[in-house]
């Protein structure tokens, strides 16, 4: 249930702002709570195309983070 809650509330955030990388990095940790995994890796997937689109650089930087994790 508490996933479920997550998961709704994420997806309202993407559909608010779907340019935003945060939505999907939201919903992205719902999907994976709830262990709908192929879910989740495409929404991983566009999360880091988001991370990249973005114009901020500390933003664009997440994304080497998440691929190149130290």
């Amino acid at each position: 249930m508490l996933w479920d809650n997550a998961l709704l509330n994420a997806q309202k955030v993407t559909e608010l702002n779907p340019s935003s990388h945060t939505g999907y990095q939201l919903t992205h940790a719902a999907l994976q709570g709830l262990r709908h995994y192929d879910e989740a890796i495409d929404t991983f997937t566009i999360l880091l195309s988001k991370l990249d689109d973005a114009f901020e650089a500390q933003i664009r930087d997440l994304h080497q983070q998440y691929v190149h994790p130290e």
